[in-house]
């Protein structure tokens, strides 16, 4: 970068200065503000006396992990501030308290606190209300279906991309049959915690392959849950899942431990 692309002229005190010496403004074609950092500085501390906001405040040292608030001035752990991805630090100037009241009082004030309450009290603006909500549902209720299941097929697709695009143990290619399969056999407790959207969501977005999970057919996937082994894999027929659980209910009726082979 030449020396004239790295320093810029101040629009305030017409002293020419480096980059470093402005503060970032995103909207200009150089990234950084017309006004230096002195002048910038400056120019707050006077419209805050100017408009009765008195100077400001000083800046307190403050353990790592915590911020003060820019509100009440109180001293928090980062947790206690909403995030904002566009700060330095991830979370917003202003502690969660004190942004749960200023938003209160903006819908108080220009917000919809006044048609939340004509909706509970008055019963025929909300039986307009409803109605004119069954409508939109139903009105956009197929192109909604469509839409979702578009998207959720391409989740799947690129799941499948990512995973080699074919089944981990026959080779099977065709889209159609392959689906993901929880190598450790925990799939049934997996989807307890969550179905198979949130699954397949969660695996594109990793971007890569994860630890746990392979992609199968569904018939290696069906005859590994339900016989144990994969007739590819070339071991001899082990007994069925109805055969183990039969041979546990006999063996405990016996009074023989089952988890003991």
């Amino acid at each position: 970068m030449d020396d004239a692309d790295s320093e810029q002229t101040c629009s305030k005190c017409g002293v020419t200065k480096c980059l470093s010496e402005f503060p970032r403004l995103k909207g200009r074609k150089n990234g950084v503000h017309t006004r230096c950092r002195d002048c910038h500085r400056a120019y707050h501390q006077d419209y805050r006396r100017k408009y009765g906001n008195g100077p400001a405040k000083p800046k307190v040292p403050v353990p790592e992990g915590f911020q003060t608030c820019s509100k009440c001035g109180v001293v928090k752990p980062l947790s206690g501030f909403p995030t904002k991805r566009a700060r330095k630090r991830g979370v917003d100037s202003h502690c969660k308290d004190c942004h749960r009241t200023a938003q209160g009082r903006w819908q108080k004030r220009c917000g919809n606190a006044k048609w939340r309450e004509r909706y509970r009290s008055d019963p025929e603006f909300k039986a307009k209300v409803d109605a004119g909500s069954r409508s939109r549902r139903h009105r956009y209720r197929d192109w909604y279906r469509a839409w979702d299941r578009d998207r959720r097929h391409q989740i799947k697709l690129a799941v499948i991309a990512i995973y080699g695009g074919k089944c981990a143990c026959c080779g099977e290619t065709a889209k159609e049959f392959l689906s993901v399969d929880h190598t450790a056999g925990n799939g049934a407790k997996d989807r307890k915690r969550r179905n198979n959207t949130q699954l397949y969501r969660e695996l594109a977005k990793a971007g890569k392959p994860l630890m746990g999970y392979r992609l199968l057919c569904f018939n290696c996937n069906l005859s590994r849950g339900h016989w144990g082994y994969c007739p590819h894999d070339g071991k001899k027929e082990q007994p069925s899942m109805l055969e183990k659980r039969v041979q546990a209910r006999t063996d405990a009726g016996a009074g023989l431990d089952p988890s003991v082979a």
